[in-house]
């Protein structure tokens, strides 16, 4: 069936970048950068091969006739080029930049609601993301305070459900180690949550500042890695799962204080209710989702054990820059990964040797939910 790319990807050359953006990424100079603004996806690098191939989905295309133009216009075998493309095509459809062509999702995400719009007690300012659910604008109050809105999409009736659940689990922690509920209400039918405005940036980048090596520093990223493994352990405490375990999730302040964010699909685990269901980047998964989704069997709820081998896995990648393992981009044979390989030595990802630190996130990434910490 053909695809496409959705119509606000951006496939930009990494040469129109500004020097700060080339800095924070390992590129070529004739690398392409791929995004879709506000959305949860992160910017990927590839190559100029890539690009063109891509490039051939900005209108509706098979994948079969765009390899076919694609390794005529490079002199290249089209059945040879096709092996080789697939596991790029895949991993563009998983992300979310190449969509069936006919589907909601190859549409432009807009916002819906326009600057300087009241919601409830607050202004509405820059849309920050928009997802097919939800959207999330910056707001202020009255008296000039910035807040976050987050709003569901018009005629999303599933979604109300969900912040219903975000909005209780915001009560239940209380601020601590997530944003504090200002507002839980409606706009022209339309529910929404109101927080507390955190200033930081996410985990990842915070990260790569502190293992540049003009400017890192060993001891402060310890620290910030310690900081987020007591902030999950504080919301395991409070009777929370966060499920939903990635760098964009975690906001760093200047001063190092973390906030999580988007609890989504959160799970309070007295909740005798049916859990909600599981989502997520599939590197972070526990070996107990791959193995289920490897059997074609539904994925067990998502649970504090489980969590700490993702947080394992996103500390690894805070540690070194890098996956825990070398992931293939073909699904099941990443779930296999999950499901079976060790953790690669700190020196195989290019980075010094820290065997205390290994030795730590080795433990946490057992196979067995039972060897874990």
């Amino acid at each position: 069936d053909p695809i496409v790319l959705p119509a606000d990807v951006l496939l930009e050359p990494v040469s129109r970048l500004s020097d700060e953006s080339r800095r924070r990424i390992e590129c070529e100079d004739d690398d392409f950068a791929i995004a879709r603004p506000r959305s949860r996806v992160a910017t990927r690098v590839i190559d100029a091969h890539a690009a063109a191939l891509l490039g051939r989905f900005r209108t509706a295309n098979t994948i079969v006739g765009a390899v076919i133009a694609q390794a005529q216009e490079e002199n290249a075998d089209p059945e040879q080029y096709l092996e080789a493309a697939i596991p790029l095509i895949e991993r563009m459809m998983v992300d979310g930049f190449l969509v069936a062509a006919d589907s909601p999702e190859a549409k432009a995400i807009v916002p819906t609601i326009a600057g300087g719009t009241r919601v409830g007690d607050v202004i509405v300012g820059a849309c920050l993301q928009q997802l097919a659910d939800v959207e999330v604008y910056q707001s202020r109050t009255r008296d000039g305070a910035w807040t976050a809105l987050k709003i569901a999409r018009k005629d999303t009736p599933n979604t109300r459900a969900q912040l219903d659940r975000e909005a209780r689990i915001l009560r239940r922690l209380g601020a601590v180690v997530s944003p504090a509920l200002l507002q839980a209400t409606d706009h022209e039918g339309r529910p929404f949550l109101l927080l507390e405005w955190c200033n930081g940036v996410d985990a990842s980048r915070a990260a790569d500042d502190l293992r540049d090596p003009r400017m890192g520093d060993r001891s402060r990223l310890l620290a910030l890695c310690h900081t987020i493994a007591v902030a999950y352990t504080e919301l395991h405490a409070r009777g929370v799962v966060h499920s939903d375990v990635h760098p964009r999730n975690i906001l760093v302040d200047v001063d190092g204080r973390i906030r999580l964010i988007d609890f989504g699909i959160s799970r309070e685990l007295d909740d005798d209710a049916r859990p909600p269901g599981r989502a997520g980047v599939a590197w972070y998964f526990e070996p107990e989702f791959a193995i289920a989704r490897r059997a074609d069997q539904a994925p067990p709820a998502s649970s504090p054990a489980g969590e700490q081998y993702s947080l394992a896995a996103l500390l690894y990648e805070l540690f070194t820059g890098d996956t825990y393992v070398e992931f293939s981009l073909d699904k099941p044979r990443a779930y296999l990964q999950i499901a079976e390989a060790l953790p690669l030595p700190f020196t195989r990802r290019g980075c010094e040797p820290w065997p205390d630190v290994e030795q730590v996130l080795a433990r946490a990434l057992a196979k067995d939910p039972a060897e874990r910490y």
